[in-house]
């Protein structure tokens, strides 16, 4: 009999909305909504920009010999006026945003930072920049849900002072049960996010939940040796058991067809009508520029997923990662590096999806 094991995790829904009301009353929505992203996005970077001259300030070569600082406004040589985290409080409150948005863009930012910073001080982490598509925080105080009875039960929600709907479509994910659950507080949910998709210009509700799973239980002493190989994606051995999870030929003849099509699609971009723009011109590449990209992407999370499962299924804790080169670059001695046969294919990818699927689960991932 397998024995199970319960996760708590949070589960996050994304929920297209629109804002409820005549065309006039959405248009004003849609302003204050932009107007919040633009803000989010500008006090990210300002905030992350003080915390960062913060914590070099005392190593600035330029400052009178002897001199000591401490970053505070408690005891001797303090030299703030008030506490760390209110001074990047006071930075954002001169612009025009809800009390709890600018609270949570700050606790956000400098949560991140103060986790991070080690990694980005050593080089190994990057200075984050936040686009004008960052999500909106607040908590979950700020909003409430409620549902309206007809032929179809409508969800909607109050975010402040402004009421939104939640458009679920076909609803084959089951939202509607989650969104019922929580409209009769047997569930809640976490502080919350508004999220602008700038493809489709579409406005989201990014809702985490939290959520009870049962999994078997895993043995940390037994071992999953799995081989990454562009010939074969993942070759798997649990004991004397071999699992090949992917396809090279069925991998590489799709991308080779989504390059294809882009190619021609680029050719046939000569004969599109002008005169009315690059975007009108260029509108069918563009919309097919990243399939291939994406294509790998969407494979690379298929096998690593399949990995975890398999290794979730039949109980084994540990993953042993090996990177080999595959039959058409094993002559290749000149890099140190293995380096992929296919084009968009990232062995380092595949092994970040596999620690973060792995971690998520409980197993626990090495590399030889």
């Amino acid at each position: 009999m397998v024995s199970l094991r319960f996760w708590n995790m949070d589960i996050t829904l994304t929920i297209q909305i629109a804002p409820e009301g005549d065309k006039e009353t959405r248009d004003s929505v849609y302003q204050v909504l932009d107007g919040w992203r633009q803000a989010c996005m500008s006090m990210s970077n300002l905030i992350m920009m003080h915390l960062l001259t913060q914590e070099n300030i005392a190593n600035m070569f330029y400052l009178t010999e002897g001199t000591k600082v401490k970053l505070g406004n408690q005891g001797e040589n303090s030299i703030f006026n008030t506490s760390r985290q209110n001074a990047t409080y006071r930075i954002m409150a001169k612009h025009d945003l809800p009390s709890d948005i600018i609270a949570n863009i700050n606790t956000r930012t400098v949560t991140f930072f103060n986790k991070n910073k080690k990694e980005i001080f050593k080089g190994q982490m990057r200075i984050p920049y936040y686009k004008n598509n960052t999500p909106i925080p607040f908590s979950k105080q700020s909003i409430s849900f409620y549902a309206e009875k007809g032929s179809r039960r409508i969800y909607k929600f109050r975010l402040f002072k402004h009421r939104f709907i939640c458009i679920l479509g076909k609803d084959k994910a089951g939202y509607s049960y989650r969104l019922d659950k929580i409209i009769e507080g047997n569930i809640s949910h976490c502080n919350a996010s508004l999220y602008f998709n700038k493809h489709n210009r579409k406005w989201f509700l990014l809702l985490p939940i939290p959520v009870q799973e049962a999994r078997p239980t895993v043995d940390p002493d037994l071992i999953c040796y799995a081989e990454l190989n562009p010939d074969i994606p993942i070759m798997a051995t649990f004991g004397n058991e071999n699992i090949g999870i992917g396809n090279a030929e069925e991998f590489e003849y799709r991308r080779q067809q989504l390059s294809e099509k882009l190619r021609r699609l680029q050719m046939d971009s000569r004969f599109s009508r002008g005169a009315h723009g690059r975007g009108q011109k260029l509108q069918a590449i563009d919309r097919f520029n990243e399939k291939e990209s994406n294509y790998v992407q969407d494979k690379l999370h298929k096998y690593s997923a399949a990995l975890v499962g398999n290794c979730i299924r039949k109980g084994y804790g540990t993953i042993v990662l090996t990177k080999t080169k595959g039959e058409a670059s094993k002559d290749d001695t000149d890099s140190e590096e293995i380096t992929a046969q296919y084009r968009y294919w990232s062995p380092g990818e595949l092994t970040r999806l596999i620690k973060y699927k792995a971690s998520i689960n409980g197993l626990k991932v090495t590399e030889v």
